[in-house]
């Protein structure tokens, strides 16, 4: 398999629409999609051993939906991934609302998974039931659920601000638009980079100590960074 993303949304399109055509794996080809990018997150160590898996239903009033998932050895993290495969070339800007919704979707999947979603699931989707079953089981462990949201379209940099869900666990949104895979896949980048608003997590900027000397020909400062960013800037890294 090779690495780096199609060229350009054009390529990538035709190489799903040929893998779907083909009949290997999906035969959909937001399915299809997902496979392909969380394969090759994966393989470049974006995400750790991401699990492609569609579910989606009504659980109550609340509609869930995910397309992947990961849950370390630890199991004090879960990953969640959501995908928005529009198929359109050239690729359009998504709405707040088609992010939002699927980012709220794929978050709900776990608030429903804690209230006995497992027991609900159709039997022939037992991979996804033995997953709802596994995060109410681990519920009381888990401290982050990373919501990540991948698309063939532009997502920009448009906040999403979840901050908590069921029983205060904390969650954080990445987005992945066809932009940004291109700068993580791209020939020659296997990582992005990390932009943390130091302001927008903490409510103010970090209080810094200057300890360098005026004789010094580098300036060298000094900082407390609260556990929470600590937490962030992990759980990105």
């Amino acid at each position: 398999m090779t690495k780096g993303l199609s060229a350009t949304p054009r390529d990538l399109a035709a190489e799903i629409d040929d893998a779907v055509q083909s009949g290997e794996d999906s035969v959909y080809s937001e399915e299809e999609f997902t496979r392909l990018i969380l394969d090759r997150l994966g393989d470049e160590g974006v995400l750790d051993n991401p699990i492609p898996l569609y579910q989606e239903g009504n659980f109550g009033r609340t509609r869930y939906k995910i397309t992947g998932h990961s849950i370390p050895d630890t199991e004090d993290r879960l990953l969640l991934v959501a995908t928005v495969y529009t198929g359109e070339v050239p690729p359009r800007e998504l709405t707040s609302d088609e992010i939002r919704g699927a980012v709220m979707q794929a978050a709900s999947f776990y608030k429903c998974s804690c209230d006995g979603l497992h027991v609900k699931i159709e039997p022939s989707n037992t991979e996804a039931s033995d997953l709802a079953r596994r995060i109410r089981d681990i519920h009381d462990q888990i401290e982050v659920v990373r919501v990540v949201l991948i698309s063939d379209g532009l997502t920009g940099l448009k906040s999403i601000d979840l901050k908590n869900t069921k029983y205060g666990t904390r969650v954080l949104v990445d987005l992945y638009g066809i932009e940004r895979l291109h700068r993580v896949l791209g020939d020659g980048l296997t990582r992005d980079d990390i932009v943390l608003d130091v302001v927008e997590q903490t409510g103010s900027p970090l209080p810094c100590l200057r300890v360098s000397s005026g004789a010094s020909d580098y300036d060298a400062y000094m900082a407390a960074i609260p556990a929470a960013l600590l937490l962030e800037l992990v759980t990105y890294g």
